[in-house]
């Protein structure tokens, strides 16, 4: 109801308590906080902890997220005439995302409504490593002695080129506080926004870009496994899942390789892959066992 500020997406029922717990990744219907009937919030995560959510908590998560992307230089700001521009380019609407990180805050998502129409796209194939690759990465760090390390780009998508011009609804908060009204104001994205369909494979491609141009480098990637690169000269590896990477090499070489990607990647490193060391990739918890271990 208006007064709560809190109602369900119509014509769908929200899902039953038990369903949730079951599968905290499903969609459970669109939660809005404010008047704008398109602005809807989806909850990925616990509907318990959404519920504790009060509208300023998930404002604020908002206008975190709408500074990041300014961070990023993802938007110009535009004005145009909708009567008359919409008729000339396609504008296209977007969508907050909300959910509730591990830590237990409150994260919030805007999204491009690229929906998909059933037509190839060019550009948006974004491939992801086999399990054999990954099986086999991790044998051969075992094998020569590499520690791993497994790393997670923050914000991926954002740091991609958008290549086609691409024009946005701007979320109604930014709007507000620059004076403009729905019919008078837009973003053109300049770097790729999730929700495009061809955000994944923009980020692919600029992420190959970064690695290959190292400097005092040579990496090629494998013919078989698209995901998995190699330095000839220092013997550097890396795979990656999308914004998910792992790595192993010679220590001093493998870090200072990664210290020259994360001038262009805005990345979490993990530590070291030690001997009696556990840590997380692509949800499963990865132990490491061996009494060698490289210089």
């Amino acid at each position: 109801s208006s007064s709560s500020n809190v109602r369900s997406r119509e014509g769908e029922e929200a899902m039953p308590t038990e369903d949730l717990q079951e599968n905290k990744r499903l969609c459970i219907g669109a939660v809005a906080v404010d008047e704008a009937p398109d602005d809807l919030i989806c909850s990925y995560e616990s509907s318990l902890a959404m519920k504790a959510a009060t509208p300023s908590e998930v404002i604020r998560s908002k206008w975190t997220e709408i500074n990041k992307l300014d961070g990023f230089e993802l938007f110009v700001r535009q004005d145009y005439d909708q009567r008359h521009q919409r008729r000339l380019m396609k504008v296209y609407e977007h969508t907050w995302v909300v959910g509730v990180k591990d830590s237990g805050e409150l994260k919030a998502r805007l999204t491009c409504c690229d929906y998909n129409d059933g037509e190839e796209v060019p550009g948006k194939f974004c491939p992801t490593p086999s399990s054999i690759a990954v099986r086999v990465f991790e044998a051969v760090s075992l094998i020569k002695g590499y520690h791993e390390r497994h790393s997670d780009v923050v914000s991926a998508f954002p740091h991609a080129p958008e290549e086609a011009d691409v024009f946005m609804q701007a979320p109604k908060e930014w709007m507000e506080a620059h004076g403009k009204t729905r019919a008078m104001g837009c973003w053109r994205l300049v770097r790729s926004l999730y929700g495009r369909r061809t955000a994944g494979g923009n980020f692919r491609d600029f992420f190959e870009k970064t690695v290959k141009e190292v400097k005092n480098t040579d990496f090629d990637r494998c013919p078989e496994e698209p995901c998995l690169y190699r330095d000839k000269i220092s013997d550097v590896a890396l795979l990656h899942h999308v914004d998910d990477e792992k790595t192993h090499g010679p220590d001093k070489l493998h870090d200072g390789i990664l210290d020259e990607i994360e001038r262009q990647l805005l990345t979490k490193r993990g530590d070291r892959m030690i001997s009696g060391s556990k840590d997380q990739y692509l949800g499963r918890t990865k132990y490491r066992f061996t009494t060698k271990d490289s210089d």
